[in-house]
């Protein structure tokens, strides 16, 4: 099984608007997120590939260290849009599983991930890591990859 990691980045400007921080805090809040995301996936061995898929040119530069596949998102137009351009390079790749994080997800640890793999039994699996208040999606395995769009942001 080929299985791969996809990880949208909104541009660091843009994101966490609702916290009430300077552009330069948002900006390092989410590069260091993104750094720990990024080397919690690439400490689990069981990736084939690690995508990240964004328009900020600082994220795709932070990630290049850890052999990342980059995927340029010129459009920026969403996570859903963002994981549709890794969908298509993996179908294209190969790959046969996919695990979509989000770029901030505080205190994962690669045991995590691969717990999250131990639970996938069939050849057809979806699985859904909710976040803890059950308003959001902390990972998402699907297996084949293009077994189903995804649709963050509404009421996902």
């Amino acid at each position: 099984m080929k299985i791969a990691a996809i990880i949208p980045v909104k541009t660091f400007s843009k994101a966490k608007t609702r916290l009430n921080l300077s552009s330069n805090q948002k900006e390092d809040l989410c590069r260091i997120m993104l750094q720990e995301v990024v080397e919690t996936i690439s400490k689990s061995k069981i990736f084939e590939k690690i995508i990240v898929v964004s328009k900020d040119e600082t994220a795709l530069k932070l990630t290049k260290r850890f052999g990342v596949q980059e995927i340029f998102d010129n459009d920026e137009s969403g996570v859903n849009h963002a994981v549709s351009l890794a969908d298509n390079y993996l179908e294209n790749n190969g790959c046969t599983a996919s695990i979509v994080f989000p770029q901030d997800i505080p205190f994962m640890q690669s045991e995590d991930i691969e717990n999250l793999i131990r639970f996938q039994k069939s050849p057809k699996s979806v699985l859904v890591v909710p976040s803890r208040r059950f308003d959001g999606t902390n990972a998402l395995l699907r297996m084949p990859v293009n077994l189903m769009e995804t649709h963050y942001d509404e009421d996902s």
